[in-house]
């Protein structure tokens, strides 16, 4: 189906739903892929009760994780960094809900509170000169930092952060190491 076959008939699906079910109707993009559900979220979030799984479902359940932890750790999300191995669907969904968490405690934008989280990708640290070449729902994330490749090393660049592995992978043995020399607090 061309594009603008497919935005058609998704128009006048949205349309028909809401119009037969009511403006309260939730609907949920489900294995759209990332090059269309951003697109669609933008487009219909502002008419529509809209979600992805992959984005809201995951971020709600690992904001809740981390909620609970610093119940028993004291403190705020504001009052850490983050570093996330994976800038997907889910990893850019998890660190767009901490920062809007954040903004909703310091009242600070949420601009700000994305300086704390920091994501890699196949390609290694989201910074600012990989801009270019980022999909447009990484580029909020880019950070002014020189780049950086291996993991290892955006771990040692980004100290005192929670670790969120969002990769199904094996990580080396190095990499607990790493964690417990730079982690003040484990979780």
């Amino acid at each position: 189906m061309a594009q603008k076959e497919y935005a058609e008939l998704l128009h006048e699906f949205m349309s028909a739903v809401k119009q037969n079910y009511g403006e309260k109707v939730l609907i949920q993009f489900e294995d759209f892929g990332n090059h269309n559900v951003f697109e669609l979220l933008a487009r219909y979030s502002s008419s529509h009760l809209v979600f992805t799984d992959d984005i809201h479902g995951t971020a709600s359940v690992v904001l809740a994780g981390l909620l609970a932890a610093l119940r028993l750790l004291g403190g705020t999300l504001a009052d850490h960094r983050f570093l996330f191995l994976g800038a997907g669907e889910a990893g850019t969904g998890i660190a767009e809900l901490i920062a809007l968490d954040m903004s909703k405690q310091t009242r600070n934008p949420i601009e700000k509170n994305r300086k704390k989280i920091w994501l890699v990708d196949l390609r290694g640290l989201i910074v600012d000169s990989r801009k270019e070449s980022l999909q447009h729902f990484k580029k909020p994330w880019a950070h002014e930092h020189e780049p950086v490749k291996e993991l290892i090393d955006a771990v040692k660049v980004a100290l005192d952060m929670v670790y969120l592995n969002l990769f199904k992978v094996a990580l080396d043995d190095s990499i607990p190491t790493v964690f417990k020399s730079c982690l003040r607090q484990e979780l």
